[in-house]
């Protein structure tokens, strides 16, 4: 909706409160600045590997879920297994 209006958020009702949420061209522009802004720390030999942005993203990316029941390791998860809400 912010897109939309050029607008870089809207404003919503939750639960009687104001609520600012982005839209996602700003949200963009932060990442993409808060990634260039990483990639000009890091050493020129290593931004020249392509795959520099899929190993950080590998390296830092951590999901913890919530089981909606007691699961056994290797036991393949379904939707019905996660508490998602």
């Amino acid at each position: 909706m912010a897109d939309k209006v050029g607008s870089s958020y809207f404003k919503h009702d939750t639960h009687g409160k104001e609520v600012r949420t982005p839209g996602l061209g700003w949200f963009a522009r932060v990442v993409r600045g808060a990634i260039l802004g990483y990639l000009d720390t890091v050493p020129e030999q290593q931004v020249r590997n392509e795959q520099i942005l899929a190993e950080l993203a590998f390296e830092k990316a951590v999901l913890r879920l919530k089981a909606a029941r007691n699961l056994c390791a290797g036991e393949p998860v379904t939707f019905e297994e996660v508490e998602y809400r």
